[in-house]
């Protein structure tokens, strides 16, 4: 999960100096390194390590905007991600269209649409570990972890 908020790091870079394309095809890397770590992740936390190498291996990629990916995902953890999140949905199918037109048509994007898939990428992304936790019985562990992120954002417990 390192190298992903590193990644993260040089994405907001790239925003800020106005690599818009950039930021759209690195944006997609980064969505694709944390669905690897979650899957990783989840097969470990239920002890089936090899088994999850394995079935992990049969994958096209980590895209969950790849309908494959996504079935396998949804089935994994019991929950649709559309159903979750169906403006994160959006964003997504939205993000994967432009970068596509990116790397395959050489299209350009304004700064706006560069922001906005990296928005639905860190959406997909923690909507990706929710599912993925809640699925594994981590509630408390989200929880924790939403409580940490509140105080980070200098927001007060309000419980």
């Amino acid at each position: 999960m390192l190298r992903s908020f590193a990644l993260e790091t040089e994405i907001e870079r790239l925003l800020r100096q106005e690599r818009y394309e950039l930021t759209v095809l690195l944006a997609q890397t980064l969505l694709e390194l944390r669905v690897e770590a979650e899957l990783v992740d989840y097969f470990r936390t239920v002890g089936e390590e090899r088994f999850g190498e394995a079935v992990l291996g049969l994958l096209p990629s980590y895209n969950v905007g790849n309908g494959r990916v996504q079935t396998f995902f949804e089935r994994l953890v019991g929950s649709k991600l559309r159903e979750a999140d169906a403006d994160a949905m959006t964003a997504l199918r939205a993000h994967v269209e432009r970068r596509n037109g990116v790397a395959h048509r050489g299209e350009q994007v304004s700064a706006e649409d560069a922001r906005a898939s990296l928005a639905a990428v860190l959406a997909i992304s923690q909507l990706v570990h929710e599912l993925s936790y809640r699925s594994l019985g981590l509630d408390d562990v989200l929880e924790e972890e939403a409580r940490q992120e509140r105080e980070a954002n200098g927001e007060g417990d309000d419980e």
